[in-house]
């Protein structure tokens, strides 16, 4: 049987070409995924110490201003309640090391707001995540600053007195007031934080306050979800 010599040719012709084909989707495939993965931005991130705002002060003991008429300021008396309460704001730099801009990244933030509860002998302590996310493009060789929303920052100390008046005239000969120092104190501050930055769907820079920051936030929740 004689087998017609184009078609042989035909056939090769037709198979070479899905091998060239394939082998340069290959390559293609290759060369896009090298060019995604060099597109993503090189970053930096920094934190600063925070700055205090809005300071109020508070309470039984808190200092009276002095008055319009010249009179002088009072002293923060012992034997009281005082209140502190303040926010902080952090500012979150993120710099560019790229030969290319960086553009729509998107900045998400934990502060973990740390409360720790003295009372009557018993300590409490619970954690705030206070998040959120910002996207910001950034110039070759720039840098972005992102200010935080404002973290509560509080503190709360209570005085006892133990007696007063004409107790300790009778007992010791004394006149006035004892006291028998902090009894409660509550305190609010930021432990540490979490700064994850994204190109897409991908992390790009991850910046912990501490390595085990995490691991000491689930710690405290634990202990909290079993109270």
């Amino acid at each position: 049987m004689n087998i017609p010599h184009y078609s042989i040719c035909a056939r090769f012709k037709r198979l070479a070409a899905g091998v060239i084909l394939g082998a340069g989707t290959l390559v293609f495939g290759t060369v896009t995924a090298q060019a995604a993965l060099k597109e993503l931005p090189l970053v930096s991130v920094d934190v600063d110490n925070g700055v205090v705002t809005n300071v109020v002060h508070k309470g039984l003991g808190a200092p009276v201003p002095a008055s319009s008429t010249g009179g002088k300021a009072s002293k923060l008396p012992s034997g009281t309640l005082t209140d502190s309460q303040s926010q902080m704001v952090y500012t979150i730099t993120i710099r560019n090391l790229s030969s290319f801009p960086a553009t729509n990244l998107a900045v998400e933030y934990h502060f973990y707001n740390k409360t720790s509860a003295h009372n009557a002998g018993t300590t409490t302590t619970t954690v705030d995540d206070v998040t959120s996310t910002a996207n910001v493009d950034v110039p070759v060789n720039g840098r972005k600053d992102i200010q935080t929303i404002g973290i509560n920052h509080e503190i709360k100390q209570s005085y006892a007195k133990s007696a007063t008046g004409a107790t300790i005239g009778a007992n010791s000969g004394k006149k006035g007031t004892v006291s028998t120092g902090m009894t409660d104190t509550t305190t609010t501050s930021v432990m540490g934080y979490v700064i994850i930055v994204r190109s897409g769907n991908t992390i790009i820079k991850t910046l912990l306050s501490k390595d085990d920051i995490v691991d000491q936030v689930k710690a405290i929740q634990a202990r909290e979800a079993s109270q």
